[in-house]
């Protein structure tokens, strides 16, 4: 299409509120998907500290943590078989 003037440009024949309207909600939805997933990645940084540095690196004290989480759930696990053959003996 031709346009004589920029107001015939963002008239769009008529069209121009739709159109306009379609690219700034889009604008938004993209600019909030770039905020939304920059705030969680650096709430995630901050609660559990990053996965790895920047040259490749583990991060230990992270797998010490998981370890730590592993080995607490797995004694919880084997406390609870242990209690629960203790009770079958008794019967």
């Amino acid at each position: 299409m031709n346009w004589s003037s920029w107001s015939e440009f963002f008239a769009m024949g008529g069209y121009g509120i739709y159109v306009w309207g379609s690219y700034l909600v889009t604008l938004i939805c993209v600019m909030s998907e770039v905020l939304l997933i920059s705030r969680r990645h650096r709430t995630l940084s901050k609660t559990y500290g990053l996965t790895h540095d920047p040259y490749g690196k583990e991060n230990s004290d992270k797998e010490a943590l998981i370890n730590t989480e592993i080995d607490s759930s797995n004694n919880e696990n084997q406390s609870v078989k242990a209690a629960s053959s203790t009770e079958e003996i008794k019967k």
